[in-house]
């Protein structure tokens, strides 16, 4: 399930980064692109770069269509994609996990982080417009004020 998150909000991030360099993709096209082409997108690029590395195409794709082996005694896990296996002791299988979630929960908080740099932003707006106005600071810029009734 992470892997898939993680390569749906990549799908996004280099949609974004297709448009903002002038190259946009319909949606439709980039829903469609592969796993592998999405991660030579974001090696390509320095912000994206972290999200290349937490997921590994070929792990991934074991996991997806098959189940891993691990070896209790050897001490490492394998994954066995239809062309390749990737085989990682339990130090690199944790670290890689830990990773992997990490960047998972990161990419799930994108909205409200987006959010809430929206919000700061219109309340920074709002408050340098409201102590920058002419008058009294009681009356809202371009308001008519009148004077209290007797």
């Amino acid at each position: 399930m992470c892997g898939s998150f993680i390569e749906q909000r990549l799908k996004l991030f280099v949609a974004f980064t297709w448009a903002s360099e002038g190259k946009p993709k319909p949606w439709a096209e980039c829903k469609k692109e592969k796993l592998n082409n999405l991660i030579q997108a974001a090696e390509a690029r320095p912000d994206l770069q972290p999200f290349a590395t937490i997921i590994n195409r070929n792990v991934r794709n074991a996991l997806a269509h098959g189940t891993p082996e691990i070896d209790v005694n050897a001490e490492e896990c394998r994954f066995h994609d239809h062309d390749q296996t990737v085989t990682w002791k339990f130090p690199e299988f944790f670290e890689r996990t830990k990773l992997l979630t990490i960047g998972a929960i990161a990419l799930m908080y994108f909205e409200a982080i987006m959010k809430y740099v929206q919000l700061r932003n219109v309340a920074t707006v709002l408050w340098k417009f409201a102590h920058d106005a002419p008058g009294d600071g009681t009356t809202p810029p371009g308001a008519v004020s009148t004077p209290p009734s007797k």
